[in-house]
């Protein structure tokens, strides 16, 4: 609902464009997104209706990292759609937040001076035809 109060309120920019989330991201940089603890790169698709976002913000606030994205699960009606690609992206109940090697792309969330150095400061990061450079 993207007209409605809760938009308003809570999204301070977006953009949308058809192509790579990246590349729309270049083109839309902003140098006043360095004023925000965070920017998030969403998929169009992604559902957080059950999430508690305010405590994964102060989580990844928490954890002092760059790029951050909350564990998740797929939805699917077989066990083979229900697959994640890579299994550190699922919940860990202990785990209020971890160290991972890698991050998939569908919804990252970076400090603004990350995004500056890979959207500004490094021409070839973010290829043409791929997601990364």
């Amino acid at each position: 609902e993207r007209e409605g109060a809760w938009y308003t309120r809570n999204v301070q920019f977006s953009a949308e464009q058809e192509g790579y989330k990246f590349q729309t991201m270049q083109k839309n940089w902003r140098a006043s997104w360095s004023n925000y603890s965070w920017v998030w790169a969403l998929d169009e698709d992604a559902d957080f209706t059950m999430t508690d976002l305010p405590a994964f913000l102060a989580y990844a606030s928490e954890s002092k990292a760059l790029l951050a994205m909350p564990a998740f699960t797929q939805l699917g009606n077989t066990i083979k759609e229900r697959e994640l690609v890579y299994k550190v992206q699922a919940p860990k109940k202990p785990c209020l937040y971890r160290h991972v090697p890698l991050i998939e792309v569908i919804f990252p969330l970076f400090r603004p001076a990350v995004l500056d150095l890979i959207l500004v400061k490094c021409p070839n990061c973010i290829g043409k035809n791929t997601t990364w450079g």
